[in-house]
């Protein structure tokens, strides 16, 4: 038997997480989300090693009630959440993360695609753009 084409199971998450998208950043994929979740936690899986590790830093209290998209620029890791909310946070050099309005309710649960200062998140037919410039939505594109 190839144990090459062969699916094996990890050790589980600390806590579970729905609706989200995990980011990798220096060999480790973070893990956030609250959808549904009484413990609002940033978890790191390390492939590796196979370890899930919960983070200390600080998510906003409601902030991450619903789905959400997170993804890397630089050393900084984003969550645009569907409530208007954009979170910020520079790993490893904060507590807590930084939040500000988006102006505009932005939902998925896909990976987005980061073109320059520019955001697109494919959802529901369509394609919401989103400037990391102004942190706000540019518009939808069905």
């Amino acid at each position: 038997m190839d144990l090459g084409k062969v699916w094996t199971g990890l050790g589980s998450m600390t806590h579970p997480k729905g609706m989200f998208t995990p980011c990798l950043l220096h060999s480790l994929f973070y893990l956030i989300s609250c959808w549904e979740c009484s413990n609002r936690t940033v978890e790191t899986f390390n492939p590796e090693t196979q370890v899930f590790t919960v983070l200390s830093v600080v998510l906003p209290p409601s902030s991450l009630d619903t789905a959400s998209v997170a993804f890397v620029v630089g050393e900084e890791l984003c969550v645009l959440t569907d409530n208007k909310l954009m979170l910020r946070w520079k790993v490893g050099a904060e507590r807590e993360f930084r939040i500000s309005n988006t102006g505009e309710v932005l939902w998925s649960s896909q990976q987005p695609l980061i073109v320059g200062s520019i955001v697109l998140i494919a959802c529901c037919g369509g394609v919401n753009q989103f400037s990391l410039d102004t942190y706000s939505s540019i518009k939808r594109i069905a």
